[in-house]
């Protein structure tokens, strides 16, 4: 089971992001792995079930609009995705 459990804007030295937390509550997943996750053909799945692109072409797009994404061990379990967006003056003033 996912959900979206916040979507929320954040100041952070006078720039404002917009933080999206997806968490799931699933077994969780190894602190090795969390490292390992945004890697290029990384998958944790069987072979022919996966590419390991998925978090990794999503992080390139995000990092692409000057954001964050990162993963964490959720409360009780599961892993929380975690991405970071700046608003549009942040992003102007990067440009």
């Amino acid at each position: 089971r996912i959900c979206v459990s916040s979507i929320s804007p954040v100041a952070d030295n006078g720039d404002t992001f917009v933080l999206i937390r997806i968490i799931d509550n699933g077994i969780g997943i190894e602190p090795g792995e969390i490292e390992k996750a945004f890697d290029p053909f990384y998958t944790t799945k069987e072979t022919g079930k996966g590419t390991g692109l998925g978090l990794f072409v999503s992080h390139e797009i995000i990092a692409a609009h000057h954001g964050k994404m990162w993963l964490e061990k959720a409360e009780g379990g599961g892993v929380s995705l975690n991405i970071s967006l700046p608003g549009a003056a942040a992003v102007a003033s990067n440009e």
